[in-house]
């Protein structure tokens, strides 16, 4: 929290076990409000003790391909809202009430293998609606490894891809803005790009 403001990051793990050091150097350095991390790759159900850091309380949808966490700072009113997961993708929605309005955060990864069906944006659509019933007002904000492409909407995309689409239709039904403009995927193999894989 800077004053009275919420301070969020977020990052793509790629195996939570293997980066717990450097999770753990960021949150004594950085002090985020919200931590939030996709692609943990941990099997469920497992001991989570060692990944618990002092001043935050963790909340986890772990996934042996996918997975999602966060670090969330004990002061604050914030709680797991709902969890959702198949083969495909993996979700979970939070609350933050603050400043007297509730917030609602998804935190998302979707394999790069996945098919359209099932959709994603269906579900996290059904999950926008049953928010709204009971939190009329509420602000939303997701965020997370999407792996999708669409050259018009994602200006480091490399291909249009089907998903893509349905990413950018997603967003205008639910006027939601796509806050990132840099790529996130950072190339470290000969031959690949940067990618903007990750939004917000």
């Amino acid at each position: 929290q800077a004053g009275n403001s919420i301070v969020i990051h977020y990052s793509n793990i790629r195996g939570l076990s293997s980066n717990i050091i450097s999770i753990q150097q960021h949150l004594e350095q950085h002090k985020p409000s919200l931590l939030f991390l996709s692609e943990t790759k941990i099997s469920p159900p497992t001991n989570s003790s060692h990944f618990h850091y002092p001043g935050y309380i963790l909340h986890q949808n772990f996934r042996l391909h996918s997975g999602v966490y966060c670090y969330a700072k004990s002061t604050l009113s914030f709680s797991l809202f709902s969890n959702s997961s198949t083969s495909n993708f993996c979700f979970s929605w939070f609350k933050l009430s603050h400043s007297n309005k509730n917030t609602f955060f998804a935190i998302v990864y979707r394999s790069p293998n996945a098919s359209i069906e099932p959709n994603l944006f269906e579900h996290l659509t059904d999950s926008i609606i049953n928010i709204y019933n009971s939190h009329p007002d509420a602000e939303l904000s997701l965020l997370g490894d999407f792996n999708v492409h669409n050259i018009e909407w994602l200006q480091f995309s490399s291909h249009t891809s089907e998903q893509g689409r349905e990413a950018e239709l997603f967003a205008a039904t639910h006027n939601l803005t796509q806050l990132i403009s840099e790529p996130t995927r950072v190339p470290d193999r000969l031959g690949d790009a940067s990618h903007l894989l990750d939004l917000f």
